[in-house]
């Protein structure tokens, strides 16, 4: 696990091997981003370079005797409190108190707290009281997907590190050595919204979604002309919640790349690009400030549906309200 492993995050990376090739590291970092952006990994590369008798530029050696032992999940002074529960409470906070009252192995006691949000005020209160004192045998290395999640007291004692959405090049090479072929890779990238995470579980739908994007492509090219028979029955196919939700999404994608290529003509920021025929066909049918004010109200919608409004209700409206061209 070396840095170089981790797609982007070149920013962090360089203040990452400054910290290491001066030997200034901080206290405690605290890795933050949206879900899927490579913060836990570039955090775990960081924590084996820390451990690592020998680190280099690109991270860890992968050769010493603390790197084996980090591989093998077996590092004495590597500390990952909570792994199992959903929360990291008291007790936790506790045993991490106790193990940190001995001598290192090795260089230093490196303590991971993944998915940092999951700490309770009383084991934020007690970690508290470790980072508060000054030592140089103990890092912290903290990630959350959120920074306003973590308890001010705590955040204001980190290093705080942004990791930023991946652009849609670094998604398709990570997908691409995760063996999707690159037309794929492609069209993936650019519905992942700058999380290879998300681009993955995407690739391993396995085509799933491959059904409900095309009924989705038949709904847009039905925009206005719609009989209401016909609203009633695509309003059925949304189902509930989870799925009306995935069918927004699929609709908010294809309504965009629709607008873009009116306004554009150009390939290069549509997502469907597979579809381009029938984008070109559609953006020919509605005018601009129609198709924007149609990305909107399903915008809207998808607000509603997340915030457990009856999803009928709200697929209803928005087809009226689509089919009308009144928004």
């Amino acid at each position: 696990m070396r840095f170089s492993d981790v797609l982007g995050q070149r920013v962090v990376k360089r203040l990452l091997q400054a910290s290491l090739s001066g030997g200034r590291v901080a206290q405690a970092y605290l890795f933050w981003g949206m879900p899927g952006v490579g913060k836990r990994t570039l955090a775990r590369a960081f924590v084996r370079a820390l451990l690592c008798e020998s680190p280099e530029p690109e991270g860890a050696c992968g050769r010493c005797r603390a790197c084996r032992l980090a591989a093998a999940g077996s590092y004495p002074d590597w500390h990952v409190p909570g792994t199992e529960g959903q929360t990291l409470g008291i007790a936790d906070a506790r045993g991490l108190q106790q193990a940190l009252r001995y001598k290192p192995y090795g260089r230093r006691h490196v303590v991971s707290l993944e998915r940092a949000e999951r700490l309770t005020l009383e084991a934020a209160n007690a970690l508290l009281k470790i980072l508060e004192e000054p030592g140089g045998q103990v890092v912290f290395i903290l990630t959350a997907d959120r920074l306003e999640a973590i308890p001010a007291t705590v955040r204001s004692r980190c290093l705080p590190l942004p990791c930023r959405p991946l652009d849609r090049a670094e998604i398709r090479k990570g997908l691409e050595r995760a063996g999707v072929d690159g037309p794929r890779a492609a069209v993936l990238a650019a519905r992942a919204g700058g999380s290879l995470g998300r681009a993955l579980e995407l690739a391993a739908g396995n085509g799933e979604d491959a059904e409900p994007y095309r009924a989705m492509v038949r709904w847009a090219g039905e925009i206005g002309k719609l009989k209401v028979t016909r609203l009633l029955e695509i309003a059925e196919e949304f189902g509930g919640r989870e799925t009306a939700d995935k069918r927004l999404e699929f609709l908010l994608h294809w309504l965009r790349d629709v607008l873009l290529w009116k306004e554009t003509a150009s390939e290069e920021a549509i997502v469907n690009v597979q579809d381009l025929d029938e984008i070109r066909r559609q953006s020919a049918r509605l005018t601009s400030l129609e198709l924007a004010a149609a990305v909107r109200a399903v915008e809207e919608a998808r607000h509603l549906v997340a915030a457990n409004v009856n999803p009928r209700l709200v697929i209803d409206n928005l087809l009226l309200k689509l089919n009308s061209c009144r928004f």
